[in-house]
């Protein structure tokens, strides 16, 4: 009688080991679902992945877009749009390494990134500085070097602005400066 007992014992826990090895494999999609998820939520503004937005101006409102990086340069990059309500000027984008008014990334860690001069931030497709119509959006980026591959989430990223008052040159000249704060923000990792 106890040899018929233990048959089915030995054949379920057999089969629970054979299970097992398959758990590395569910355990990395897992991961990959999770980070989808949270860059969804985050898009979305909702849930714990939800990027808060501070606009430093009430007319030039921010949107974060995405934040990807990339495990074989430890290159990030940040993707937000931007929407002018007000009148049409040139906006620029101070970048990580500049002088005054630098915008500055920090991650988790409280590291914060500064930027080679060749990964000047974009404006609408610009390197630093575009003409920011009314009601038209632009998308901008911004590129941080030397990502560990452990960061998973930007405490904050405080985008310095530059407004310029736009001229019929296509140029602009100097009207003030304000920084708008992104905070919160998740890290999708790509090949």
């Amino acid at each position: 009688m106890r040899k018929f007992l233990l048959l089915p014992a030995l054949g379920w826990s057999s089969a629970v080991f054979a299970q097992s090895a398959d758990c590395s494999a569910i355990k990395a999609e897992n991961v990959v679902l999770k980070d989808k998820i949270v860059a969804y939520e985050a898009r979305l503004g909702i849930g714990v992945g939800g990027v808060a937005v501070e606009d430093g101006d009430p007319a030039i409102k921010v949107k974060f877009l995405s934040c990807k990086a990339s495990k074989a340069t430890h290159r990030a990059v940040l993707n937000f749009l931007v929407v002018n309500s007000g009148e049409p000027l040139v906006l620029e984008i101070e970048s990580l390494t500049a002088s005054n008014r630098p915008s500055q990334v920090v991650d988790e860690q409280g590291r914060a990134f500064t930027a080679t001069s060749a990964y000047y931030p974009m404006v609408g497709g610009r390197q630093l500085k575009a003409a920011l119509p009314r009601t038209v959006p632009l998308t901008c980026t911004i590129t941080c070097e030397e990502v560990p591959l452990a960061t998973t989430r930007l405490n904050a990223a405080v985008v310095s602005f530059q407004r310029l008052k736009a001229d019929m040159t296509g140029g602009g000249r100097e009207q003030d400066y304000f920084k708008t704060t992104l905070k919160n923000i998740p890290v999708t990792w790509g090949p």
